[in-house]
């Protein structure tokens, strides 16, 4: 090749530079060499570069060693000055024929050589290319085969790029024609083809058809030839895909297990890693690894000093696989030897080991059995309290932080180990700080049922630091040891809680649900305390952050936060009025429009009856409010809420007359009549209060009637309950006492004056006279309104009610009977028809006897045009 024929100059100064150039000397050295230094050095490596063809092989290896060890120190060396010489063929023979030093120093200027310019790169491997043809020639000679093999991996071993070269030349067929039973040449192979395995991998259906063949290498004894082939399997397995390692596992096992059992720890350590590339790979063949025995092999090797950290590595790759992995180590027998485990000497290995454990524990602890549970936890309890290595630390922690989590173990020692998390919780080292928050946070809060009072004490004041840490899970285990002792009111008065009490407020404001919530019901709690604890909460000024949280996403957190709120308003007039001028009239009218639960029904309507006390805000906040407590009505189960609700209602409806007219609609007074039939004797009474108080005003009784009020009622009177009779009863009285327009409207009623008639002649006395008291109303109305209620032949009952009257009860029904008379006048004809019809003389005669009531019979007769001649009436 003639140099000249090629640009192999440096690239102008707007090309990239090289990549791969060499490791840069730091700044202060490149400061330290001086410009003539450098000059000088380039200049003896042109000369080496020039003569090292004609140097004998000492002073080649000087020449080389000078070169070499330039390049790697320089970073400005000019690349080009390597290729004015005839050197690169010069480097390819000595790759190929010199001793392993040489071929060091000549594969590393060479590689060198290939990360420069493409050009360059291209020129290197072209010299290569002629080397090719005489490699060919020697590998189908038997005599030279050997010797050619050696110099394809001296050449393959300068890099990928030579590797590269060789496989698309057909390197691996070449390899697999050579049919051979010599130990000498299989190994030469097998050196080879472990140099095609070098990073980057190649594709595994460029391997495979080698892999393959390495089955029948396997036979031999030759232990270098084992060695080969399991440095091949362990690169293949490492880099390689799942397939690759399916291939592995389909077909090697047998012969990599023989390997486990022999003398070599070399080859059992990379059989090891062998199955720890395996084990690692697809989960989908956890069934597979299982079923080979692999892992009862490695657990045996727990024993083996020499081979305990490569083992465990492997063992922890295949427990990373969840609990199936985990109980195939327990049914090969792990358990015996993981407690001893963290007991190792040497700081790497328990490391090891102790990561083995933790993802044992992660994986499996809740299929132990107790006593296996509980020997390996104090094994790690053990392990916290006596070591001082960060990362084995964390390891132990996190490993207990899985049995408690769990509930494997019930926490009775927490008072033997508490210093110590103490010292732990206020480490300088971060990750070992965070593992300690877990597990003591786990451990606090599972222990808590067994803790001595003075341990509760002592950890309410280390709970601070858990609310001040930036990881939210560590804060919410703080908030779940401190709900836990608030719930105790013995605790609330004994412990000091106004510590905490700032930083739960700022907790409020994470973004973090769970946190929220928890924080939310601690503050909740805390309004159980003193009136202290409440001051100090409320000069937190936490109102605009709960009102915010009612739009939180979660149900659970605006539920919280919603009795919070509740609590706060309930303290006084001035954090109700200070709430509503927050806006949390809307905040509630949101709230509403979501779907209502249970327990969020509850905390609403202790909002709404604490808002609809006296002194009631301004009536825009009354009424926008309104509706929300029609709706609560509605939707509530719950006695007290409906009692309290109704309450609420008829202080409203009394006092904001206008709400009750645009909001009651005949939905709401079924919901109103409804509560009369509730089996809650406090609900029904506080529905009656309600009507009772509605009714009071006329407007509202025409509003009452326009939604249909007198149906309910007459479904009340014909209801089989005389309880429910004598309220409707009673509510009809009170809504025909009103102006001429309600009292038509129980005319107009179907069936309802029919209702009335039938309650006359009931046979309680107290119902009959109920109903007596609307019938005497309603025959003093009009002359129609008269003549349809006597024609219905009512007359009877209502004279039968009165003779069963005593003396005085009776004189007011005979004064009504007396004003219908003189206003039945125009009708007397049918009138009088109508009293002989019901025996009415006869009832008539009986009144006079009484002194007391003969002057309104005798109004009654003049009424009708009639006498009485000694106890008979005669017609005039």
């Amino acid at each position: 090749m003639e140099s000249q024929n090629i640009n192999l100059e440096a690239p102008d100064d707007d090309e990239p530079p090289p990549c791969k150039r060499v490791k840069k000397m730091s700044d202060t050295a490149l400061q330290e060499e001086s410009e003539t230094t450098r000059i000088a050095f380039i200049s003896e490596v042109y000369t080496h570069c020039k003569t090292i063809k004609d140097l004998n092989n000492s002073d080649k290896y000087e020449a080389l060693k000078r070169i070499s060890d330039g390049i790697t120190n320089n970073c400005d060396f000019p690349i080009e000055i390597l290729f004015q010489n005839e050197i690169v063929p010069v480097l390819i023979q000595l790759i190929k024929e010199a001793n392993n030093e040489t071929r060091y120093h000549a594969g590393h200027i060479l590689s060198y050589m290939t990360t420069g310019t493409s050009v360059q790169t291209e020129y290197v491997v072209s010299a290569l290319e002629l080397e090719f043809p005489s490699l060919m020639k020697k590998l189908e000679s038997p005599n030279l085969m050997v010797q050619a093999l050696e110099e394809v991996r001296n050449i393959m071993a300068v890099g990928p790029i030579f590797r590269d070269f060789f496989l698309k030349f057909g390197i691996i067929q070449k390899l697999l024609n050579i049919n051979t039973t010599s130990p000498r040449l299989i190994c030469a192979i097998t050196e080879v083809l472990n140099h095609i395995c070098q990073k980057p991998l190649p594709h595994f259906d460029i391997t495979r058809p080698f892999v393959q063949n390495m089955l029948q290498y396997m036979d031999q004894e030759d232990e270098n030839i084992h060695s080969n082939c399991i440095v091949i399997l362990a690169k293949i397995t490492d880099e390689g895909s799942n397939e690759t390692k399916t291939f592995v596992l389909d077909n090697f096992v047998p012969y990599l297990k023989m390997l486990l059992d022999g003398p070599n720890q070399q080859i059992q350590t990379n059989v090891i890693y062998i199955f720890r590339n395996i084990i690692s790979g697809n989960v989908d063949q956890l069934e597979n690894v299982m079923k080979t025995g692999v892992i009862s092999c490695l657990i045996k090797l727990l024993s083996e000093k020499f081979l305990l950290r490569p083992t465990l590595d492997a063992l922890v790759s295949f427990m990373a696989h969840g609990p199936k992995a985990c109980e195939c180590c327990v049914n090969d027998g792990i358990l015996e030897p993981l407690g001893s485990l963290t007991k190792a000497v040497h700081p790497d290995l328990l490391l090891t080991s102790v990561t083995l454990i933790r993802a044992f524990c992660q994986h499996y602890c809740t299929q132990l059995l107790p006593e296996s549970a509980a020997l390996i936890f104090r094994h790690l309890i053990a392990l916290i309290y006596n070591s001082n290595e960060h990362e084995v630390l964390i390891h132990a922690l996190y490993s207990i932080s899985y049995f408690i989590l769990n509930g494997i173990v019930k926490v009775f020692i927490l008072e033997n180990i508490f210093g110590r998390f103490i010292d732990l919780l206020n480490s300088n080292e971060i990750n070992l700080r965070t593992a300690a928050f877990y597990a003591f946070g786990n451990l606090i809060n599972s222990g808590y049922p067994y803790m001595k009072e003075e341990i509760i004490f002592k950890t309410v004041e280390m709970t601070e630091l858990f609310l001040k840490h930036s990881d939210p899970v560590v804060q919410e285990k703080g908030l779940r040891f401190l709900s836990k002792a608030v719930k105790n009111k013995e605790n609330i008065r004994r412990i000091n809680f106004l510590n905490f009490i700032p930083e739960c407020v700022k907790l409020l404001d994470s973004t973090i649900v769970r946190v929220q919530q928890l924080t939310v019901n601690l503050m909740g709690n805390f309004f159980a305390g003193a009136k202290k604890q409440i001051e100090v909460i409320l000069q937190c000024d936490p109102h605009a952050i709960l009102i915010r949280l009612l739009t939180s996403s979660s149900i659970d957190v605006r539920i919280e936060a919603l009795g919070v709120i509740g609590h706060i308003i309930g303290f006084s007039v001035q954090e109700r009025d200070k709430c509503i001028g927050l806006n949390i009239t809307n905040y509630l009218l949101s709230l509403w429009k979501m779907k209502p639960s249970p327990n969020l029904i509850n905390n609403f309507a202790k909002i709404l009856f604490i808002i609809y006390q006296d002194p009631l805000p301004a009536e825009q906040e009354q009424q926008a409010l309104f509706p929300c407590l029609l709706k609560l009505l509605h939707y509530s189960k719950d006695a007290n809420i409906i009692t309290n609700g109704l309450y609420a209602f008829s202080n409203v409806a009394m006092k904001i007359p206008d709400a009750f007219r645009i909001y009651v609609d005949k939905e709401v007074v079924i919901d109103l009549v409804k509560f009369l039939k509730h089996d809650n004797a406090d609900v029904q009474n506080s529905a009656l209060s309600a009507f009772e108080n509605i009714a009071g005003n006329n407007d509202h009784k025409q509003h009452l009637v326009a939604c249909g009020i007198f149906k309910q009622i007459k479904d009340l009177l014909q209801y089989p309950n005389k309880k429910l009779n004598a309220i409707g009863l009673m509510l009809l009285l009170k809504i025909s006492n009103g102006r001429d327009r309600e009292v038509q409207a129980i005319f107009d009623e179907e069936n309802l004056l029919t209702s009335v008639i039938n309650l006359l002649g009931h046979d309680d006395f107290e119902l009959k006279k109920e109903a007596a008291n609307i019938y005497s109303k309603l025959i003093n109305g009009n002359l129609e309104q008269i003549m349809v209620i006597i024609k219905m032949g009512s007359l009877a009952s209502y004279f039968a009610f009165m003779e069963q009257c005593d003396e005085t009860t009776v004189i007011p029904y005979l004064e009504a009977f007396c004003t219908m008379c003189k206003k039945a006048r125009p009708n007397v004809m049918e009138i009088q028809q109508f009293i002989n019809d019901s025996d009415g003389k006869t009832f008539l005669s009986n009144m006079c006897k009484d002194v007391r009531h003969r002057a309104i019979i005798f109004q009654c007769l003049g009424a009708l045009n009639l006498r009485l001649s000694g106890c008979s009436l005669i017609d005039l």
